[in-house]
């Protein structure tokens, strides 16, 4: 079971620093989200450029420009590499993140019922 705080200032600190984790994981979450989605388009554009066999074109601002199908295979592997790369890192920061949460709320919780045993 984690310490209890009896300093009201700092039980305030980690009540604060608890919602901030609170509010960094919501952000990473939406992160791993969005990173999944890219890395889902891209599988699928691979599993097209797999059937392909007629012209490639690829976005350039506003521009299409037709490039041939193995260099738009490579540079869509590419992406997918550094987006799966990406999300390991965020999922470690966020299994990192997540346990110093838990071990503040575990704090927070047996300080606050260390503070209702001692009012009673």
């Amino acid at each position: 079971m984690a310490e209890a705080i009896r300093d009201p200032l700092k039980l305030q600190a980690q009540v604060n620093e608890f919602q901030r984790l609170g509010q960094q994981l919501q952000i990473l979450d939406a992160q791993e989200q969005q990173l999944n989605f890219l890395i889902d388009e891209l599988k699928q554009a691979q599993e097209e450029l797999k059937k392909s066999s007629g012209a490639i074109y690829k976005a350039a601002g506003h521009l299409l420009i037709e490039i041939d199908k193995k260099s738009a295979t490579e540079e869509v592997i590419e992406k997918l590499e550094l987006y799966q790369n990406r999300l390991k890192s965020l999922q470690k920061q966020r299994d990192s993140m997540k346990q110093k949460f838990n071990e503040l709320r575990q704090t927070i919780e047996s300080s606050i019922a260390e503070q209702k045993n001692v009012s009673e």
